[in-house]
Parts: C-alpha cells; structure tokens; sequence
C-alpha cells in the first residue's frame, strides 16, 4: 500500500510539457470616437480645430480648415494657446495612463505643442518643460490643448502623434 502512495505522488503532479488550445476571439475595430480610449473633438469653439476623418483625429489650423470668421493659421512671431481643442477619455474596463509623443515639434526655433490642458503650466510661456502621463479611471476624459510659438515665421509646423494608454492596475 505504501509503495503505491508514493506512486502516485510521483507522476500524479499535473506537470504538462505543452498544451495546444483553440479558442475564439472577437476584436471589433472602431473609430477614434467611439474606441475604447476614445479621441474626439470637444464639444466647444475650439473643438472645431479637430475633425475625424476616416475615423482618426486630425488637428488642423491651416487653410483647409478655416474658422467662420476666416482664419487660416496662428500669427507669425507669436504665441498662440488654443484651449479644449479635443478630448481622450477611457472608455476601457481598467484605470489608464494616457501619454502623446512626441507631443512637441520643434522647427528650429518655432515649434508646436500637444498637451493635456491640466499641464499648461509646464508648456505655455516655458516651451516645453516635460509633461507627465495623465491618469484616467474609467468614464474620466481629459482635454488637450494645442500652443504654437512662431518665432521665425515657419510657414508650416506639425507632425503625426501617437496616443498611448498603458493599464495602471
């Protein structure tokens, strides 16, 4: 009887060398506003700077987007803060950390900058002093500003930036 026990503890372990499973998965791709980090202009004046095209957030101040009034693009040899421009808000099941980057270009003196509007202190007037992630729980959004220091009269300046969100839990 004993010599069986220990038997069994000796190949009764569960040890597996591999396991091959199938399982089904479903991924449905939505567009910036209704993702689960979700991108999206704000509901204010200055939400009108952003537009989704082809399901993806654009920020433009340039001619083809004009305001009512007729603007066409920032003052040369000035500073330019554009206030709410879009929102990013979680939408997902888990707390995130939101970052851009880069979130500043910079074009030889003149340069643009992405930031979330609780940051301006660290941006606007500073150029640019370094941002940190924004933490957003489920259901919270954060809107993001847009400042623009045109020194030496660039004609244009900009870039393509990557939102990220990393699960904080």
């Amino acid at each position: 009887m004993a010599l069986s026990a220990a038997w069994s503890a000796g190949f009764g372990t569960g040890a597996f060398t591999s396991v091959e499973a199938s399982r089904d998965v479903s991924v449905q791709v939505a567009t910036d506003d209704q993702a689960l980090l979700t991108l999206e202009p704000t509901d204010g004046p200055n939400g009108e700077y952003a537009t989704l095209e082809s399901g993806e957030l654009v920020i433009d101040l340039s001619p083809s987007n004009p305001t009512d009034a007729g603007g066409t693009g920032v003052n040369a040899r000035a500073e330019t803060t554009i206030e709410g421009v879009f929102a990013v808000e979680n939408r997902g099941m888990q707390p995130v950390e939101v970052t851009l980057d880069p979130y500043f270009f910079d074009d030889g003196g003149d340069f643009v900058c992405v930031y979330p509007g609780s940051q301006s202190d660290a941006v606007v007037g500073n150029g640019s002093t370094g941002l940190e992630p924004v933490a957003l729980d489920v259901g919270e959004r954060e809107q993001y500003d847009v400042f623009a220091a045109v020194a030496l009269g660039a004609s244009s300046l900009g870039g393509t930036v990557t939102v990220s969100a990393d699960a904080t839990n």
